[in-house]
């Protein structure tokens, strides 16, 4: 039976720069904008996220002009250790608008409730614990409300424009590292709050300090392949590691490691002959 998914989740880059950086300085989350459309709207959310895919080799080569010729992947028990989880492909969108109907009718219980009273009368309260006796668990719910929001940003439509063409983006197979909201990062809620932070320039703005304290380290053995873009460029990698004193955020490398990489490199032009 062929198999269709991978012991492996790649994380694929346009340059052998973005690459280096992967490599040493490990994987760090940055603002993806997701579409979403229901009732003939549409809404934009700005997730932080990393996104991976679990395609095998032999079915890459169709997909390098939409995710680059350099990839760095990782075990997938790596993967599972750091809660990344594959994506939920949604063609109704039923499921969208009820996750989207949620977060906003919980918000507008919340405002409303800090503005009026039940007699029409301001008043001020808490939502922790204490002053009204389980109004905090209605809006947290534990860990529900946390649960609800990794959940929406997992959810990806089952097809979508790219560049002016309709693609299918169930068989990309895409798996995400979610960064949660919270008082420190906040989601960007709406198309011209996501435009305001990603400006008018050709390429995203760096992550966050925030952002940065969340970056995905990872060690020589989890990693199970470093694709480049052609042959040329191996040696020109394998003399990059030769000086390379970290990996994946920080870990000191030793030879050992660093022959365990050099065997891990592979290029485009070999598996499009191979595979």
């Amino acid at each position: 039976m062929e198999n269709n998914i991978t012991t492996s989740l790649f994380h694929y880059t346009n340059s052998i720069d973005a690459l280096k950086g992967i490599i040493s300085e490990g994987l760090f989350a940055n603002y993806c904008a997701e579409k979403f459309s229901f009732n003939s709207q549409e809404e934009t959310v700005g997730v932080p996220m990393i996104s991976f895919c679990d395609i095998p080799l032999k079915r890459i080569d169709g997909f390098t002009e939409r995710y680059g010729n350099y990839a760095i992947a990782l075990s997938k028990d790596w993967g599972l250790e750091h809660r990344i989880n594959p994506v939920f492909y949604a063609a109704n969108e039923d499921v969208i608008a009820g996750l989207w109907f949620w977060r906003n009718y919980t918000q507008k219980i919340k405002d409303d409730l800090a503005k009026v009273g039940s007699d029409g009368k301001k008043i001020s309260f808490s939502l922790e614990a204490g002053p009204i006796p389980g109004l905090a668990d209605f809006f947290n719910y534990g860990n529900a409300k946390e649960a609800m929001l990794i959940f929406y940003a997992l959810i990806k439509k089952y097809e979508s424009e790219h560049k002016g063409t309709m693609q299918t983006n169930y068989i990309e197979s895409e798996w995400r590292y979610v960064v949660k909201e919270d008082d420190n990062i906040k989601w960007l809620w709406g198309e011209d709050s996501y435009r305001n932070w990603r400006g008018d320039g050709k390429h995203k703005p760096e992550p966050s300090n925030e952002l940065k304290k969340r970056r995905l380290g990872f060690s020589a053995s989890d990693i199970k392949h470093i694709i480049i873009k052609d042959e040329i460029e191996r040696t020109i990698l394998i003399d990059w590691m030769g000086d390379l004193a970290s990996i994946g955020g920080g870990k000191i490398l030793n030879d050992d490691d660093k022959k365990l990489l050099i065997s891990r490199i592979n290029s485009m032009e070999e598996i499009r002959m191979d595979y």
